[in-house]
């Protein structure tokens, strides 16, 4: 599975798409549903299997599934895989961003720790503090004839 469990959706561009515009409903949710699937890939990839792509997009009729299987092209790295190209160009975006954010916040984060660790070094006893002996008076008497 991805790490990514979204991806951008633009819907004013689904809308005014003339392919997804001439669709069922049906051909449009197995569509999406296949997108989706895609993009929750390691890969934004798909099987190549025919059968296999029906069921994960619940085509239940034998014929017209072509249609649907026309919009995904071979995968550029992943041999007999699929993948949609607007997607997987959205996902080499979002992958790279996320690659990113996620180098930036381990790098953040071994700062913190090296703060962390010099500050703890830097307010650790002296030799001069810990041979210090601290007598207290035996009673009040005592305390307040100095």
């Amino acid at each position: 599975m991805s790490d990514l469990p979204w991806f951008p959706f633009y819907p004013a561009d689904w809308l005014a798409s003339q392919t997804t515009f001439t669709m069922t409903n049906a051909e449009e949710g197995s569509f999406l549903r296949l997108l989706c699937y895609m993009w929750l890939s390691n890969a934004c990839a798909l099987p190549e299997d025919k059968q296999e792509l029906r069921q994960l997009a619940k085509w239940e009729e034998l014929e017209g599934f072509e249609r649907i299987l026309k919009l995904f092209s071979p995968h550029p790295t992943e041999p007999d895989k699929l993948t949609h190209p607007r997607l997987y160009k959205e996902w080499l975006k979002c992958t790279a961003q996320q690659t990113l954010l996620s180098n930036r916040g381990k790098a953040g984060a071994a700062e913190r720790w090296k703060l962390k660790h010099h500050k703890q070094k830097k307010h650790q006893p002296t030799q001069a503090t810990q041979s210090v002996t601290i007598t207290q008076p035996d009673n009040f008497e005592q305390f307040w004839a100095v």
